[in-house]
């Protein structure tokens, strides 16, 4: 009968010969989810014969977005006094240290200046037509932590839960594990969910189950994460709770607003 999962996952895809470099599972996943993104982005332009360069600009620059909005948000929000100590540390990405909600703040950014900027369209109309690829490519990102054995979850003894062999020998839960397959049902949710209602949808419609969807799932589930960073010693919520909060309430606020108006 299983009581716990041993997960002894190696680090490693594998070793290219030639370049004498390894290849790790976090990079393959991180650039697969990428790319799933893009194909995302693509399909769902071609629904309304929306000029294809567009997504080929965003996903592009939201790959910069991110990636330099999550480094940003590791060092202010959750370990600035690393950075202070040694500076060097800040662009070696390589070693780990990325921020979700700092590379989605990123992204409303650049949402925000892409879809008013260049597209002539609002930040909600946008956002409507990115999410579900937003949404797949943060699940990749959440295997990528599974197969590095990171972010562990607090203690639990359900059958599935993993006991991380790099860490200790107490089966734990997996929460990045529970992230990654909600945020793969979310992209699928929010594709079809889009493709449905397009022609006749309020703006931000699909977005804002997004915003619930995705941040409502990671304020919960920050309560099965071991060793979370809080604001103050005998403050209740972690910093990833709080960084959670207003995005889903906006999210909340968007779907009470758009059930008005209709």
């Amino acid at each position: 009968m299983l009581t716990s999962i041993i997960w002894e996952a190696n680090r490693i895809a594998f070793t290219v010969p030639i370049l004498g470099r390894d290849i790790a599972w976090y990079s393959l996943l991180f650039i697969s989810g990428l790319w799933l993104a893009y194909f995302n982005f693509k399909k769902v332009f071609s629904l309304e014969n929306i000029n294809i360069e567009y997504a080929q600009k965003l996903w592009l620059y939201g790959a910069i977005w991110a990636l330099i909005g999550a480094r940003l948000g590791e060092i202010i929000f959750y370990d600035p006094q690393k950075y202070f100590d040694d500076p060097s540390k800040i662009i070696r990405v390589w070693e780990g240290g990325l921020s979700s909600h700092g590379g989605t703040f990123a992204l409303i950014v650049l949402v925000w200046w892409f879809g008013t900027k260049v597209m002539q369209k609002s930040f909600l109309w946008l956002g409507d037509r990115i999410v579900s690829g937003i949404a797949i490519g943060a699940a990749c990102v959440r295997f990528g932590n599974l197969m590095n054995s990171e972010i562990i979850g607090t203690p639990t003894s359900l059958p599935w839960g993993f006991v991380f062999k790099v860490h200790d020998n107490i089966a734990r839960h997996p929460v990045v594990l529970y992230e990654g397959i909600v945020y793969v049902i979310l992209s699928i949710f929010l594709y079809f969910t889009f493709i449905k209602n397009y022609k006749t949808m309020k703006d931000g419609y699909v977005g804002s189950l997004f915003l619930v969807g995705m941040f409502g799932t990671r304020f919960f589930l920050e309560f099965m994460k071991e060793n979370n960073s809080t604001l103050t010693e005998n403050f209740p919520l972690t910093m990833g709770q709080v960084l959670s909060l207003p995005l889903c309430l906006f999210g909340v606020y968007l779907i009470v607003r758009k059930n008005k108006s209709n």
